[in-house]
């Protein structure tokens, strides 16, 4: 745990070869975010809020994930840590920076939103040349309609859920 890797390095030559190994125009992205339940207060992102696992709100850490499928094909391509308004370290907080420091968050890093942090993994994906057509995902990231309009921008067609509340357009 304590090995010094180049994470970005490992993942972006992880997409190079997905791209030229199983690559296709009709390839989906995937997009998913997870929960997992922890007690304490010192693992990195936690905090009280909606846990997927359970199904309540309650001391969880959330990730977003990018898995890519073609036919048989299938690799996750990407995952992030969603890290809480409540972990940014602006404005400075003592409390909030020991918790950064001892979860070993990097200066720099910041909270971004599940539907940012989605839409940063695509684009880095098709930066990284795996081609695709489609992206789906669930009603969180579905019922935001700028989001949606997102992965139009692009040049993604999607099949996402929609809340019963949504209405069209």
């Amino acid at each position: 745990s304590q090995a010094v890797w180049d994470e970005d390095g490992v993942r972006d030559e992880l997409q190079r070869q997905v791209a030229n190994a199983y690559g296709s125009d009709e390839g989906v992205f995937i997009i998913d975010d997870t929960s997992d339940a922890k007690k304490g207060e010192w693992t990195a992102g936690i905090q009280r809020q909606y846990c997927g696992e359970s199904g309540k709100i309650e001391n969880c850490i959330v990730s977003v994930h990018l898995v890519y499928a073609h036919r048989d094909f299938r690799a996750l391509l990407d995952g992030d840590l969603f890290l809480p308004e409540s972990w940014n370290s602006v404005p400075a907080d003592p409390k909030v920076q020991h918790k950064r420091s001892r979860a070993g968050i990097p200066e720099g890093i910041e909270h971004a939103s599940k539907l940012e942090i989605a839409r940063r993994q695509v684009e880095r994906a098709l930066k990284n040349g795996i081609p695709g057509r489609w992206v789906t995902a669930d009603e969180g990231y579905g019922d935001k309609r700028p989001w949606r309009e997102s992965m139009g921008d692009l040049g993604l067609r999607y099949v996402v859920e929609v809340s019963p509340s949504q209405t069209s357009g």
